[in-house]
């Protein structure tokens, strides 16, 4: 009896966990998040979180994302991705799998990472966990992305190169 209560527990974490996706405005598929980029002309926002077990990763979230300003600002501007690597939580197979080759991908060696990327997947910009709270942290992200948009973003061959390996990725392994 005791077996058949463990795949229960896990298909209705999964199950509960996809709704709050909605309702948080945080995507965690990669290739939605490239589609709504494509779609609305906005950057990408991934943040590459410990969620369960990273203290730098719990300070960003409560001290910047979870405040009204910031989600008034995503909203506006970026594409909400969230790339989790958590130890105590449930994940569903294809998610870890796409976030182990993401950490790769992108080398993200620690954690908090967020990375701001174009619609075809090239890097525009790169920060962490600031102090300072919310405001200070959106003053700094759109530094880097004005910068980026001044500097004429995603024009080079490279970036289209990565773009094709990403998304034969993809389609070789999720489709």
């Amino acid at each position: 009896m005791r077996i058949a209560r463990i795949p229960v527990a896990a298909a209705l974490t999964i199950v509960f966990a996809l709704p709050l996706r909605a309702e948080t405005g945080w995507l965690i598929d990669f290739q939605e998040a490239l589609a709504f980029s494509r779609q609305e002309g906005k950057i990408i926002l991934a943040d590459f979180t410990g969620s369960d077990w990273c203290k730098w990763c719990q300070r960003l979230e409560s001290e910047v994302f979870a405040k009204s300003q910031f989600q008034a600002w995503a909203r506006e501007n970026v594409i909400l991705l969230k790339i989790d690597f958590p130890r105590l939580k449930l994940q569903p197979l294809k998610y870890k799998y796409q976030n182990e080759y993401l950490a790769k991908k992108y080398r993200v060696k620690s954690y908090p990472t967020i990375l701001f990327l174009e619609h075809d997947g090239s890097i525009a910009g790169k920060m962490g966990y600031m102090r300072g709270g919310a405001d200070n942290w959106i003053a700094r992200a759109e530094s880097l992305i004005n910068r980026h948009k001044a500097q004429g973003a995603g024009s080079d061959r490279r970036n289209r190169s990565l773009r094709d390996k990403v998304d034969r990725f993809f389609e070789r392994y999720f489709h």
